[in-house]
């Protein structure tokens, strides 16, 4: 059972290139999420297409749409719980502490 399992937030991802499906991939490989707790907001229809039939989250082309769909959960992801499950997805030692940008 994971860390997040009882109230576990939703998780929209924000544009499904290398790094996107990277974050997808390890989220679902750790088992802190399920499919259905995933949407992606993807500007390219192949893409959208290949990361739906790939992971089986569902991609739409509406940031608003994805973002919205976050927040319907009851609580939020912190990124301390965002960096536990980043680092059980890992094989890998830990590595030093990563840095995270957010641009308006």
């Amino acid at each position: 059972m994971s860390c997040l399992s009882k109230n576990k937030p939703k998780l929209a991802i924000v544009g499904a290139g290398k790094m996107g499906e990277a974050i997808i991939s390890g989220f679902l490989k750790s088992g802190e999420y399920d499919p259905q707790d995933i949407q992606v907001f993807e500007i390219l229809k192949s893409r959208r297409e290949y990361i739906g039939q790939t992971y089986n989250v569902k991609c739409v082309g509406d940031s608003k749409e994805a973002v919205s769909f976050s927040f319907s959960g009851s609580s939020h992801l912190t990124m301390r719980s965002l960096g536990k499950a980043f680092h059980r997805s890992q094989r890998l030692k830990p590595r030093p502490p990563m840095n995270v940008s957010f641009i308006n």
